[in-house]
């Protein structure tokens, strides 16, 4: 085999042992570096996910709440996109509520101890499909939207403490509203709630309730109602990244919200989200900064055993290198020849004596029987006109380029060492042989 194939299998043959020792040691360290990097952001992002779900509502979370705008609908819209300008592209969700001022309330001509706080959302109706996973209808029905008068949903705790049963009318800040049911809280905790110590037990020291209305409920109870945006992050969706921008952009929503489409009397915002974010960013940094240690001291080692066994490969090809040497060939041909051309297509014919043409040759089929042959050519003597009729100056295959090898019987080799490449490869690059031997003395 004379091809760089053929030059590459001999090699690896002479060498199997070392190479798949290096080829099982950098499959090993690539599979290790590559599972370290992999398990590595799967457990950032499980850290940074956790370190939202774990904590409480309020510190997973901000509340902003100003005063009911006389368009609540563009006072929605308004809101809802400077939040979503300002977390973005951190996913968050937002929920609005509306809420009143505690007002004192009245069953029939008796009043009750406490005020009762009136709550209307369009997450807390019977249209919205997570409604079932906040709240839970212990006796009646949801209210009508549009009834006359208002109806609403009382929290069971606060209708136990006054006696209020399904079917009374209180009168709320002078406005009738009927009980059609009582409910409480699937989860108190839930993220929805922001741990509004009211839901989860019906009081709040003298406030009661929620009474839970129609969306259009509140404004026909009290004038000029709170409305509330609670944001939360999406911890299905959060990625470790997005952990330094929550901190950041709960920190400046406060002031982001003061717009007048928004803004009606002050803003105020509610919650620890950025210092949560904020904690849970630094921590996810230094670790990240501490897990660059032990990959960087496993690709150092790996990069000295890659060099020992590259030395151990040379030690093994020590005494084919000092043979070379041995027959005269220089160090830079030692170590230049593997990367030269192949075999075939390096190993020149050898030139003529003086570089002077010589007795003509006649090409002919290897194998014939009829004189010397180099690379399968005939001799035939040249015309007795011709300079180089002496043997001294070699003969020339015909049609072969100027300078190919002498190829008669006779013709003295010149004095040149022949390239340090293996004896037998320089016999396989001309496979007719050579003239009496001479190719030895080359």
């Amino acid at each position: 085999m004379t091809t760089w194939w053929g030059w590459a299998i001999r090699r690896t043959r002479a060498s199997t042992g070392l190479l798949l020792t290096l080829l099982v040691l950098v499959t090993a360290t690539t599979a290790i570096l590559a599972g370290t990097v992999g398990y590595s952001g799967a457990a950032a992002t499980t850290a940074a996910r956790a370190s939202l779900t774990g904590a409480v509502p309020q510190e997973a979370g901000i509340r902003v709440q100003t005063r009911q705008a006389q368009d609540p609908q563009a006072q929605d819209a308004a809101a809802r996109r400077l939040v979503d300008e300002a977390f973005a592209p951190a996913p968050v969700s937002v929920q609005r509520t509306v809420v009143s001022e505690p007002r004192p309330v009245r069953l029939g001509e008796d009043g009750l101890e406490g005020r009762l706080v009136v709550l209307a959302s369009a997450s807390l109706t019977p249209e919205d499909p997570e409604v079932e996973d906040r709240v839970e209808v212990v006796e009646g029905t949801w209210p009508s939207p549009g009834a006359e008068p208002v109806q609403g949903m009382l929290h069971a705790a606060a209708a136990e403490t006054w006696g209020v049963r399904v079917g009374d009318t209180l009168v709320v800040g002078g406005a009738d509203v009927e009980v059609t049911g009582l409910w409480h809280p699937v989860a108190a905790d839930d993220a929805f709630w922001f741990g509004d110590p009211l839901v989860a037990a019906g009081r709040d020291g003298t406030d009661r309730g929620p009474l839970i209305v129609p969306p259009d409920g509140v404004v026909r109870v009290v004038d000029a109602p709170f409305v509330r945006w609670t944001v939360q992050p999406d911890a299905t969706r959060i990625q470790p990244d997005d952990l330094a921008h929550l901190a950041s952009a709960a920190g400046s929503l406060r002031s982001s919200m003061k717009t007048p489409e928004v803004d009606v009397r002050g803003v105020t915002v509610d919650g620890d989200l950025a210092p949560t974010a904020g904690t849970a960013a630094t921590n996810l940094a230094t670790a990240r900064a501490l897990g660059v240690v032990p990959l960087s001291v496993l690709v150092l080692v790996t990069m000295l055993s890659v060099v020992q066994l590259a030395r151990l490969l040379a030690t093994t090809r020590e005494t084919q290198h000092q043979l070379l040497l041995a027959r005269g060939a220089t160090g830079a041909r030692c170590w230049a020849a593997p990367w030269r051309s192949p075999p075939s297509s390096r190993w020149p014919a050898p030139p003529s004596a003086a570089g002077r043409p010589g007795p003509s040759c006649r090409p002919s089929p290897p194998g014939t029987a009829s004189g010397p042959r180099w690379c399968g050519s005939r001799c035939s003597p040249a015309p007795r006109s011709s300079r180089s009729s002496s043997p001294s100056q070699g003969s020339r295959c015909a049609g072969s380029p100027r300078g190919a090898g002498p190829t008669c019987p006779g013709a003295p080799a010149p004095r040149r060492r022949w390239p340090p490449w293996c004896w037998s490869s320089a016999r396989r690059a001309w496979p007719g042989g050579s003239c009496d031997g001479t190719a030895r003395r080359w």
